[in-house]
């Protein structure tokens, strides 16, 4: 099945205030962690965007003062928490070693500078917990390629998530 990708530009002007509303609720927290250029928040509601629209499942745009818990979707009492990357031609699934797995289950989803996007593939925390760890320049860190998901089956969203109904 081919990947579908996302126009987001039309959602632009309502992702920008929701990820400023959060910049400036949780910019100064010392558990945020910034390791992109420009907004983090920005990036992340786009990735949840993408699964909201590509699984009907409505994403939580409430401001909460502790986060979402390091869940951004609850299905069939699965923990799942988007991960989104800019690298459109090879995303990698990456997530710090010493960072408590709060989720079940990781999707990764890319999007690129014209605000398109398309959702990867995903994978448990365990699997993360067992993959490379690789140094991008900030320690080393645990790292998926999307091409490893492809080969594992587990392209697209987890089989578990409602998809939308054309």
């Amino acid at each position: 099945m081919a990947q579908r990708i996302w126009d987001l530009s039309p959602y632009k002007g309502v992702i920008t205030a929701l990820a400023e509303a959060r910049e400036n609720q949780k910019g100064g927290f010392e558990s945020t962690r910034n390791w992109a250029d420009g907004s983090t928040h920005f990036l992340g509601l786009t990735g949840e965007l993408t699964v909201s629209l590509e699984s009907g499942v409505p994403m939580d745009t409430d401001l909460l003062i502790k986060g979402d818990g390091g869940t951004d979707f609850l299905i069939d009492g699965q923990r799942c928490d988007v991960k989104t990357s800019t690298y459109w031609e090879d995303p990698h699934l990456r997530l710090p070693p010493d960072a408590e797995r709060r989720a079940d289950i990781y999707i990764l989803v890319a999007v690129n500078e014209n605000l398109q996007s398309r959702i990867c593939g995903w994978a448990t925390a365990g699997e993360i917990d067992k993959a490379e760890l690789v140094d991008y320049g900030r320690g080393a860190i645990h790292s998926i390629r999307e091409i490893e998901l492809l080969e594992r089956k587990q392209c697209g969203l987890p089989p578990f998530f409602p998809r939308r109904l054309e």
